[in-house]
């Protein structure tokens, strides 16, 4: 009882106050029904039909740089819906409110995101048919959705409806009167729920769909609200290099697709979203594999967003840039504010990414994963020591797992976790990154950080990359802390790739390619290393979850415990 109260008391510390507060208001307001249901002209007022005339426009170009795709847009036909790896049962009724499939398996749902590739096909490709569709399924959800109720309500999943349901309105000239209705309503909705209890790209995907709403709608105080929302999250959430402050790819992706989105909506285009857009496509392009897609650091995984190099694309031709604003491929560090550091060579197809940032932010860090000098690594291309990626949001052993040390890169004294991570997204405790340095050159980039453990002991990680030689050497030591203990180095491979241990050297294999790692002479101790074939995973998408071959390097002693090794492509 005791253990449990102090967590609670470590994971509230953080929140600010008008958390709690908000978070205490909604959940009496809803208890008690202090609310009255929200109530639109009638007739409704029509769609602005310029913005719908722009957003006509948008879905030209996305055709045009390939966003859709033909296999999924066929399914969506069949209704043939799958969703964490979950297929939809019956493809007669859609589940909107269905407590048999998880809840965020009913978000994505009512999100109505699936459509997108609908409507960008619809752009081009007059099918026959496609508009019934359309309209059937919006207007199912009406019919089937009690307004203020269910998680078809929830703040997430109604955004999203806001910013995706103008994309079918405007591709199929929707002007029905139960659909203006319905949308109006949602808008006055969220106006009076948005997330201030969450935060974080919560709040930042309300402000986008209020803002966009709004000039959709005419309504011009909540466009006005949803813009001065916009201006201030952004101002609060992106650090000066573009990154997003909760230092997830996979959330950096969709913050970067709704940015964009309000920003096709709006008539006069402000600056600071523009100069957000550049910014943010600048960072994003800076932290991909050479595959073209993202790390999964944190709560990621692929294909939860648009293509990334797409979405890029998409930024150049909306903001009509002509690539000055965007950096070349390569580039060695990003911001030491995002904490994502390339090491690398840009004339090739070899890169480690590396992760140096502690739970992040403060107040939100429920997307955060236990992978503070985690790194990622592609060699000719392909994609060979990864990170675990996460399997999904319900409290689980597997998403328990996926948050641990364990899962990542990274070294760990004596099964410590770096972050208390309890429940699905609390964190109570966290370990703090106290010094980073990094230097580089046209020969060698060397990055050192130290990471302060909540339990007293440090951890100090040196990644060394030559440049000539294309070797990557990283050094792990942990001082301070008391008696005999054990350190671990994780080291995970993607599952396509065969691990073979022969006397003193690893080698990977996969598609012709070959890497090599070897024990360093920086090494203190004895270290001892196994190969563990079927007890780490990997889970590239929701609901997906494959072994990954992990090599776990270990030493044993007193402090301070160092442990080195080498990686080169064979």
């Amino acid at each position: 009882m005791i253990k449990k109260l102090l967590r609670y008391c470590h994971t509230l510390r953080y929140l600010r106050f008008s958390q709690l507060y908000w978070r205490l208001f909604y959940s009496i307001r809803r208890s008690c029904r202090f609310y009255r249901l929200p109530k639109t002209a009638d007739p409704p007022p029509p769609f602005n039909p310029e913005t719908l005339r722009r957003i006509d426009r948008f879905l030209k170009v996305c055709h045009a740089e390939g966003l859709h795709q033909e296999v999924a847009v066929d399914a969506l036909r069949n209704q043939a819906l799958s969703f964490l790896g979950i297929p939809m049962e019956s493809q007669h009724s859609l589940p909107w409110e269905d407590n048999q499939y998880p809840k965020l398996w009913r978000y994505q749902l009512n999100s109505f995101s699936f459509l997108r590739d609908f409507a960008v096909n619809a752009a081009k490709d007059d099918y026959l048919g496609d508009r019934d569709r359309a309209l059937h399924w919006i207007n199912d959800w009406i019919e089937h959705t009690a307004p203020g109720s269910g998680c078809a309500w929830d703040g997430g999943p109604l955004s999203d409806r806001l910013l995706n349901w103008p994309l079918l309105i405007a591709v199929f000239k929707l002007q029905e009167p139960q659909i203006r209705s319905a949308y109006a309503r949602q808008l006055l909705w969220l106006a009076s729920w948005l997330e201030y209890d969450l935060r974080a790209n919560h709040l930042l995907k309300n402000a986008c769909a209020l803002a966009a709403a709004g000039e959709l709608t005419g309504h011009k105080e909540l466009f006005k609200k949803g813009m001065h929302l916009l201006e201030e999250q952004l101002k609060e959430q992106l650090h000066a290099d573009g990154g997003h402050f909760e230092n997830s790819p996979m959330y950096h992706v969709q913050v970067l697709w709704d940015c964009l989105l309000a920003y096709v909506f709006l008539e006069e285009k402000p600056v600071f979203l523009k100069e957000a857009l550049i910014n943010m496509s600048r960072f994003l392009e800076k932290i991909l594999h050479p595959d073209g897609d993202i790390p999964l650091f944190g709560d990621s995984v692929l294909g939860a967003g648009p293509a990334p190099k797409t979405l890029i694309r998409l930024v150049h031709r909306m903001l009509e840039t002509d690539g000055a604003d965007f950096p070349e491929k390569g580039g060695e560090d990003v911001d030491p504010a995002s904490g994502f550091y390339i090491l690398d060579n840009p004339a090739g197809d070899d890169r480690m990414i590396v992760k140096t940032t502690a739970p992040s932010p403060d107040y939100q860090p429920g997307h955060s994963h236990c992978d503070v000098f985690s790194y990622e690594l592609s060699l000719a291309g392909l994609r060979c020591i990864v990170d675990s990626g996460v399997h999904g949001y319900a409290e689980s052993e597997l998403r328990a797992y996926c948050r641990s040390t364990a899962a990542h890169n990274t070294a760990q004294l004596d099964g410590y976790e770096q972050a208390d991570l309890w429940k699905t997204f609390r964190v109570a405790r966290r370990s703090k990154r106290s010094a980073l340095e990094f230097q580089t050159n046209e020969e060698e980039a060397i990055l050192c950080g130290t990471l302060t453990h909540f339990k007293g002991h440090q951890h100090e990680r040196r990644i060394h990359y030559d440049r000539k030689a294309e070797v990557w050497t990283i050094q792990d030591c942990v001082d301070n802390f008391i008696g005999d203990q054990r350190m671990k180095s994780f080291i995970h491979f993607h599952p396509t790739w065969t691990i073979q241990i022969d006397q003193n050297l690893v080698r990977g294999f996969s598609c012709g390619v070959t890497i090599e790692l070897e024990l360093s002479s920086e090494s203190g101790s004895q270290i001892d290393w196994v190969l563990e074939q079927e007890s780490f995973f990997y889970c590239p998408e929701m609901g997906v979850v494959h072994v990954s071959p992990t090599l776990i390097l270990s030493v044993h002693g007193k402090a301070p415990l160092r442990l080195a090794y080498r990686l080169r492509k064979g």
